[in-house]
């Protein structure tokens, strides 16, 4: 009840041939961002940034002391670190999501649902998109009083999304999954990922 366990991945349909050649985006930093009294303005972030060294490390700040760890590579049992209360997890695993793509696609095409059904018989029965594929997950475990403080102002929910940002700026940021790929045209899909948060997971405690 005192702990809050957030995840998220990146490197999303990563094939099995691919997976001791994929790694976390060394000049990238990934931030947990929190909101703690419904503004949706940061009252807390994490960082989370990797080397390229084989396997990669990983540093997190943004929870008192940085805490260090190695990413585990596919396959491998997992590779926890745990400092000050807190636990965290990188590397790749297989993906649990589970989405048909060509039946979405073509729903959104129509959009409707043929009578004989979003597949035909030349698209093939119904398929997870995702099987057998990988993504690249950091998970942390952390005490709910790291990311809500003892301010007067917190309203019982955090507010919590991920950004992706380099040296460019920001290049993407998820909350709420596929709404981007689900409800954000082609053509402007880069700049939702580049624009300011406007839903995020509300997490109660």
């Amino acid at each position: 009840n005192d702990n809050l366990v957030v995840g998220f991945g990146v490197n999303g349909l990563t094939a099995p041939d691919k997976n001791a050649t994929t790694k976390f985006n060394a000049d990238a930093t990934y931030t947990l961002h929190v909101s703690n009294d419904a503004d949706l303005d940061d009252e807390a972030t994490v960082n989370v940034d990797f080397d390229n060294s084989d396997p990669q490390k990983f540093t997190i700040t943004g929870l008192g002391n940085p805490i260090t760890g190695e990413v585990t590579p596919a396959g491998q049992t997992p590779k926890v670190v745990s400092a000050g209360g807190i636990s965290a997890f990188a590397g790749l695993r297989d993906d649990p999501f589970f989405f048909d793509l060509v039946a979405f696609k073509k729903f959104v095409a129509g959009p409707y649902v043929p009578p004989a059904g979003l597949r035909s018989a030349a698209d093939g029965a119904p398929a997870d998109t995702f099987a057998g594929t990988n993504v690249t997950y950091v998970v942390l475990e952390l005490p709910v009083t790291a990311t809500t403080g003892a301010t007067a102002s917190n309203t019982g929910t955090i507010q919590a999304w991920v950004s992706t940002s380099t040296a460019a700026g920001q290049l993407d940021r998820m909350a709420i999954p596929a709404i981007n790929t689900a409800l954000i045209p082609a053509d402007m899909k880069d700049a939702f990922n580049k624009g300011h948060i406007d839903g995020a997971i509300n997490i109660e405690f």
